[in-house]
């Protein structure tokens, strides 16, 4: 039997706080998504969590949410830029127009019937809702009015 030696080498990482910057951008729940799906495996949403994270965002920017959606989603009425459904997504769940994951359309076409007077429609994912929740306010002054 050999005895045990103490460990003397370590990454970087993990002796310094240089990378500390950085720790707001690292999550395992991402890391254990996305290692998910590039294994084949669907994407899970936590629609819980979503609905949390959507929740404290409504409710510190004043934004009214939308029942009996797919997808959680609240109403940000704002005088000077306008109205907005904002719904929130998984960062790894495609929102783009060509790429719109299903429950993510029916979320959109769920807020534009009961919700009169959209300025625009923004998809959020629940990593900036939890992490940097002024970013939804650029996100609207951003977005192209609907026709």
């Amino acid at each position: 039997m050999s005895a045990q030696r103490p460990v003397t080498v370590a990454c970087a990482c993990l002796r310094d706080y240089g990378n500390m910057a950085y720790h707001a951008l690292l999550d395992w729940r991402l890391a254990r998504d996305l290692f998910a799906v590039l294994s084949g495996y669907d994407l899970n949403i936590d629609t819980a969590a979503e609905a949390s994270a959507l929740g404290r965002w409504a409710a510190s920017y004043g934004a009214t949410p939308i029942g009996g959606a797919p997808a959680s989603a609240a109403v940000f009425d704002n005088p000077l830029r306008g109205r907005f459904v904002v719904v929130a997504r998984h960062p790894l769940e495609a929102s783009e127009p060509a790429l719109i994951a299903p429950r993510l359309a029916a979320a959109r076409t769920h807020a534009e019937t009961v919700v009169p007077d959209i300025t625009a429609t923004i998809f959020v994912d629940t990593f900036t809702l939890d992490r940097d929740p002024r970013r939804v306010i650029e996100m609207c002054d951003e977005a192209e009015p609907m026709p």
